[in-house]
């Protein structure tokens, strides 16, 4: 089956598996897939289409290599969990987690940290230098920093003139 395009167009590449990337509320997120903060990767990137709003299919989709071998990317939306400036996020139904770039964030405007005041290691995610954290992550066993979205969401709450509202 393949995906029939808003432009009346049919696209080359199969639909991903699911209605529409409109149909799920904008704060309900599921909470049970596998989600990193990633300082590796160059852009944002999930196979969870609720994250995502204003989704279009890719003109030219691409590979993206990893650890996990070569995925296809197909669409690109954005992140309703961060704000305007730094929401890009390319989807792939290939991939296996969701990661959030550390570095995209930096480029635009936002900035990371180890929290100083923590014993443990826990990461300070900033969307701004004149706002709190957007997130506080803490490095698990594994060395990875897990994205907190209820964190994400009440920043949006917070300071929605910075955010899609649906």
């Amino acid at each position: 089956m393949y995906h029939y395009c808003n432009i009346n167009k049919v696209c080359l590449y199969p639909a991903p598996p699911f209605l529409s990337f409109q149909t799920a509320p904008f704060y309900n997120t599921p909470t049970s897939f596998d989600a990193w903060w990633d300082n590796a990767n160059s852009y944002h990137l999930t196979n969870n289409a609720s994250l995502l709003y204003d989704t279009i299919p890719l003109s030219r989709p691409f590979s993206i290599g990893g650890i996990g071998g070569t995925r296809l990317v197909t669409h690109q939306g954005y992140l309703k969990c961060l704000p305007f400036s730094m929401n890009l996020c390319y989807y792939s139904l290939h991939v296996t987690v969701t990661l959030f770039s550390l570095g995209y964030i930096q480029r635009n405007g936002g900035d990371y940290h180890p929290d100083p005041t923590r014993r443990s290691s826990h990461t300070l995610i900033y969307s701004s230098p004149h706002l709190p954290p957007i997130d506080t992550s803490p490095l698990n066993s594994q060395n990875l920093l897990p994205i907190n979205f209820s964190s994400l969401y009440q920043a949006a709450i917070k300071y929605p003139h910075l955010y899609y509202q649906p």
